[in-house]
């Protein structure tokens, strides 16, 4: 019997979670009032507990303790068992029970099942396995913390219930109780019922139930199969029970609030199914992991102490995943356990995996073997499928049907060198495939579909053959991929890898300096994520560049997101760019730009760049930008372009050069401060121009002509007011306009804008419409032919 101290707080029993697996058993006999121990010891792997045992009553047949490891079962959870026991059946008239011990893959503590359904009173528990006498008398606190779970209540006729007990006596020298304390955790039936049996002081029974205790209800499904953490005051139930005890013998009433006197003698899970002899009768599963059981030697308790309204079981539930977690996935009657899997990419592969194989190991179905370098001929059907695990380096051919492959350690074998598949001669429909090995493999298949997880390593992997459709994730190794004709989605580690892509659709998630290789005809999606990756592809192409310094080749009809200091090449046809910075682009045919920052364009056709902005070099054959706030814009354009200074709903200061162009260029100022200078063609200026949603409180323009032919400055009515400034307007024969005024005497018109004229300085300004001043610098002799009124 354990009492392991930890300060003053003692664990008064181990915990079988740690010490497991082997726990005695019972032979569902009594002499003398105690429990016949069956002499043999269950034989599973793993150490013995003493301090607890496996109990049956009411059973048709007892546990042999040496047929333990006979007929193993899978659990999703915990994968297989490490022993399981099972008797009678659904329709039997005594019922049936299976008791199994598994381990957790996360942590590698035992947990303990009992199952029962039908027969009467057919109980399983897990209990202490001695009198604890009078060693914790309840004037200490004494608690309880536990794991547990209730999983597969079906049925609809009989009842199951289950719970924690405890026994307890009471001894003062000349008064004597033994209480059965029951703590239900759950009822098939609903809520817990209430039970008491008060009429021999030995042997009291007392159920806690309503609103001084929790319950799992295990009518609603969401609770199904749910860890809790269970925490029992083992006190404060006491306490419930006393105040009924007394009202039934009010004379030993104030003996009994003396809590110095009463005892823990012993601690019961169990589970209990009473039902009718059909296959109808209700069945239930109680898990328990993790007892702990503890007596507060620092702390003194008077029952004036417990609350009058204290909860004797708080029940929360656990969480589970997390970031990383350990996945079972079976191997030949063992557990394959893959370390540390995270929520990413692999993750959901390796989990997609255990889930899927799970329903075959749970089925017992499943025809698993580990693979001889070599031949291996695979006999999977649609129904019980096959799984071959390598554990060894080799080269390995596979013939007939494997839906599942496994690649790595299990029972303390996994290979020391690079492994082989060839897979081409695999006729499974849908083929799963995990990699855990450092070496990495080198696998190909023919015409199938499938996952691959390549966990480690450098992995070459090749499904060219095919025609079905992939999903291939790969870890931080350098790695090669070729990819099928059918649908691929292929994600790579932040290696140096190389995905040669197959000529249908495309998804690949780049997070390494990769390189990635299209193909004519195929459409392709592709995220950059790590930087410096090479990506050639073609037309129908779409680029998220989520990095940096990327170089990018695309063709007719594709699309390229973001990216910092990336190249970008359109090798052909029409394509678009949205939210670069700082990247280099070239375009064959045409292209269109939105919301670029710091760009340097060249592109052979028209370009159509949008909301661009900051330090930005455009050379072109022609086309339209429509600048935003910061724009520095140098551009020359061969066939003629449009500027507009804003997009509605946009405003700020612009600065356009373009000097270098010889076409024909037109400049819209808006709102803001533009600086503008124009080329050696025949350009012309707008002022003022009025933008949907923009506020013209601030609209000012300085603008110059440039050399060559002559150029045209003006204003449309409906013109915003605002300064504007002609630096040049000498330098050519240039001329001043305001169109769509439709005057009925352009002449008077013309005359009558050039009386608003006023000189200073040597330069000489007009007012437009009373609120729009232009001023000619170094003009001082403005006449009636600079101006054109339609």
């Amino acid at each position: 019997m354990s009492d392991t101290s930890y300060t003053d707080v003692k664990y008064i029993v181990s915990n079988p979670s740690k010490t497991g697996p082997n726990l005695s058993t019972n032979t569902q006999d009594t002499q003398n009032g105690d429990i016949c121990v069956n002499p043999v010891q269950p034989n599973l792997p793993g150490g013995y507990d003493t301090d607890w045992r496996e109990i049956q009553w009411n059973a048709g047949e007892t546990f042999d303790p040496l047929k333990g490891r006979d007929n193993l079962v899978w659990d999703n959870a915990n994968g297989y068992s490490v022993g399981n026991w099972q008797q009678g059946s659904s329709s039997s008239t005594a019922g049936s029970s299976q008791y199994a011990v598994y381990q957790d893959p996360q942590n590698g503590n035992y947990v303990y099942k009992m199952s029962v359904q039908g027969g009467t009173l057919n109980n399983q528990q897990i209990a202490t396995a001695k009198n604890f006498g009078t060693a914790y008398s309840f004037d200490h606190p004494i608690t309880l913390t536990t794991d547990i779970a209730v999983s597969n209540i079906k049925g609809s006729t009989g009842f199951i219930e289950g719970g924690i007990n405890f026994t307890l006596q009471f001894d003062n020298g000349t008064t004597q109780y033994g209480l059965f304390l029951q703590i239900p955790t759950f009822d098939g039936r609903g809520s817990p019922v209430a039970y008491t049996s008060m009429s021999d002081k030995t042997k009291i029974i007392y159920n806690i139930t309503g609103k001084s205790t929790s319950y799992i209800k295990v009518d609603n499904p969401s609770t199904s199969g749910v860890t809790y953490k269970a925490t029992i005051d083992v006190n404060q139930a006491l306490k419930y029970a006393i105040d009924a005890i007394a009202k039934a013998h009010p004379a030993d009433a104030a003996a009994l609030k003396d809590l110095s006197h009463w005892y823990l003698t012993g601690v019961y899970y169990g589970i209990e199914s009473n039902g009718t002899g059909l296959a109808t009768d209700k069945s239930g599963t109680l898990t328990v992991a993790n007892p702990q059981l503890t007596y507060d030697n620092s702390r003194s308790l008077n029952y004036s102490d417990l609350s009058s309204t204290g909860r004797s079981l708080s029940l929360t539930p656990e969480t589970t995943g997390g970031a990383v977690s350990n996945v079972v996935i079976p191997g030949k009657q063992v557990n394959i356990i893959v370390e540390n899997v995270g929520t990413d990419a692999l993750g959901a592969i390796i989990n997609d995996y255990a889930k899927s194989i799970a329903q075959y190991a749970s089925a017992n179905t499943l025809q698993a073997s580990v693979l001889t370098s070599g031949d291996n001929n695979g006999t999977g059907t649609a129904s019980a499928p096959a799984e071959g695990i390598i554990t060894d380096a080799g080269s390995y051919k596979l013939n007939g049907s494997y839906a599942y492959l496994f690649v790595g350690a299990m029972s303390g074998t996994s290979p020391n060198g690079r492994v082989t598949i060839d897979g081409t001669g695999n006729t499974a429909q849908y083929v799963r495939l995990i990699s855990d090995s450092a070496y990495g493999i080198d696998a190909k298949f023919g015409n199938v579909g499938g996952q691959i997880a390549a966990r480690a390593g450098n992995n070459n992997i090749d499904v060219s053959g095919s025609r079905q459709n992939w999903d291939i994730v790969t870890g931080d190794g350098n790695n090669t991929i070729t990819g099928g004709a059918g649908t691929n989605m292929i994600k790579g580690g932040k290696g140096q890898s190389i995905f040669n892509l197959g000529g249908s659709n495309n998804y690949i998630r780049s997070e390494g300096q990769d390189t990635i290789n299209g193909v004519q005809g195929a459409i392709d999606t592709v995220s950059l994520i790590g930087g410096g990756a090479t990506a050639t592809l073609y037309t129908n192409a779409a680029v998220v560049d989520l990095s940096s310094n990327n170089t990018i080749r695309v063709a007719d009809n594709s699309t390229v997101f973001g990216g910092t200091a990336s190249r970008i090449t359109v090798t052909s046809g029409d394509a678009t760019v949205v939210g670069a910075v700082r990247d280099t682009i070239s375009a064959a045919g045409n292209l269109t730009v939105t919301h670029g920052a710091d760009l340097n364009l060249s592109v052979a056709g028209n370009l159509t760049f949008i909301a661009g902005t900051g330090q930005s070099t455009v050379s072109s054959g022609g086309g339209t930008v429509w600048g935003a706030q910061g724009l520095n814009l140098t551009l020359s354009s061969n066939f003629g372009s449009l500027f507009t200074a804003n997009q509605p709903h946009a405003i700020g200061d612009q600065y356009v050069d373009a000097s270098r162009s010889n076409a024909s260029m037109s400049f819209w100022t808006g709102a803001g401060n533009q600086t503008i200078v124009g080329g050696t063609g025949s350009d012309s200026f707008y002022f003022g121009t009025a933008f949907k949603g923009v506020n013209t409180s601030h609209v000012a323009a300085t603008v110059t002509g440039g050399t060559g032919a002559g150029n045209k400055f003006g204003m449309l009515v409906n013109h915003t007011a605002g300064d504007f400034y002609i630096t040049d307007f000498r330098a050519a024969n240039n001329q001043f306009f305001l169109y769509s005024y439709r005057p009925a005497n352009a002449t008077e018109a013309a005359q009558k804008l050039l009386n608003t004229a006023t000189i200073s300085g040597g330069n000489t300004s007009i007012l437009v419409d009373g609120n729009a001043r232009v001023t000619f610098l170094g003009v001082t002799d403005l006449k009636l032919s600079d101006f054109s009124i339609s």
